[in-house]
């Protein structure tokens, strides 16, 4: 990861901690006024800032450490258990805090109001949240957590819960893995970008899990270039070729 890309997360970092600590005060205020409705809606959207602030955080220290399976189904990575609690933390407590948003909305419950010309700007906010955070929210529980790297002898299999994105393929398929998207800028984070010829790529944020993504890259790319080592994948000789780096034919 560049220095500039630090800075920038590290700013999202201060940023998120910051909004957090200005929500908690005002729903306090409003706490203390007696409008319970508004400072709830408003206490719901601080695990939310204070979730993608130690994302944020635990990306940019550096201290990523995957967790690991293996099995029939194959070799799993994935972030520690803390980091999906952190998820399921922040997307159910904003997809709760919009529906009761809307609901106390109707009601006139709301004591706050939004400067004239972004009376609606509020509701598009809400549905955006609960049409893309439920989904998110669901098929995390359905995978696990948030996200989630799984290779065995027939292909490959990427979960990214922030990006609500789940792409499952086969090793014929697979025609280039890089370290940025196929299309586009690249964002400054680290990633595996799995690329086919037909149907989309499949992006894991390895920086999630790693601080040593271009170890778990050369990794990936080791199976796909290998199909005779691929049975590998459903022991333990897998992780084992991982932690000793061992990206070789030996």
């Amino acid at each position: 990861m560049t220095t500039t890309t630090k800075v920038r997360l590290s700013i999202l970092v201060l940023l998120g901690i910051s909004a957090s600590g200005f929500l908690a005060g005002w729903g306090f205020i409003w706490l203390l006024r007696g409008s319970y409705p508004t400072a709830i809606v408003i206490f719901a959207a601080v695990p939310y800032l204070v979730g993608f602030a130690v994302h944020m955080a635990y990306v940019v220290w550096g201290t990523a450490r995957p967790r690991t399976h293996y099995g029939p189904e194959g070799t799993l990575i994935r972030p520690p258990k803390w980091a999906d609690r952190m998820f399921y933390m922040s997307f159910l407590s904003a997809v709760l805090g919009a529906v009761l948003y809307l609901g106390f909305l109707a009601a006139g419950m709301i004591d706050f109001h939004l400067p004239q010309g972004y009376r609606r700007v509020d509701i598009v906010i809400c549905v955006f949240l609960i049409g893309f955070g439920a989904p998110a929210l669901l098929r995390a529980f359905k995978h696990g957590g948030e996200s989630h790297l799984l290779l065995n002898p027939d292909g490959f299999e990427v979960w990214n819960g922030f990006w609500g994105s789940f792409v499952r393929g086969r090793w014929d398929d697979v025609e280039q893995i890089e370290d940025r998207p196929l299309r586009g800028r690249r964002n400054g984070r680290e990633v595996i970008v799995i690329g086919r010829p037909k149907g989309r790529a499949a992006m894991f944020m390895s920086d999630a899990v790693t601080d040593d993504s271009d170890a778990l890259r050369e990794w990936v790319r080791f199976y796909w270039q290998h199909p005779e080592h691929r049975n590998e994948l459903l022991d333990e000789r897998a992780l084992r070729r991982l932690d000793e780096a061992d990206i070789t034919t030996g």
